[in-house]
């Protein structure tokens, strides 16, 4: 089983990008925990839940994310990378559009 459920705050706005297929996806990163040294999460979604994250979510809005841990590899400069991303599958906000650390001018999702 590979699950994994965070909470934190979104430390970028989200960026929203639409496949050739013209599906909808999006990126953020997650900071879970506080002090001088948060864990980072790199956090792709599809779907119906990119186009909430991408409706209400904001830099500073506090969230929960429920999903699953994948390994993405690539090749830059003839060098071979890799990385941890969490694919989202729900997205929850846990703060009202004042709470977060900046305005981000978006209202609460309807449910």
């Amino acid at each position: 089983m590979n699950s994994i459920i965070i909470t934190g705050r979104l430390g970028r706005d989200p960026e929203a990008k639409e496949s050739s297929e013209g599906n909808l996806w999006a990126t953020v990163s997650v900071a879970e925990g506080g002090g001088d040294e948060p864990t980072w999460f790199e956090v792709k979604c599809f779907g119906k839940t990119a186009e909430v994250l991408n409706d209400y979510g904001a830099k500073g809005r506090k969230v929960a994310i429920q999903g699953r841990m994948v390994k993405e590899s690539w090749e830059k400069d003839g060098e071979k990378r890799s990385a941890w991303k969490l694919i989202a599958n729900r997205i929850e906000f846990l703060d009202s559009r004042g709470d977060s650390d900046e305005d981000s001018g978006v209202e609460d999702p309807p449910f």
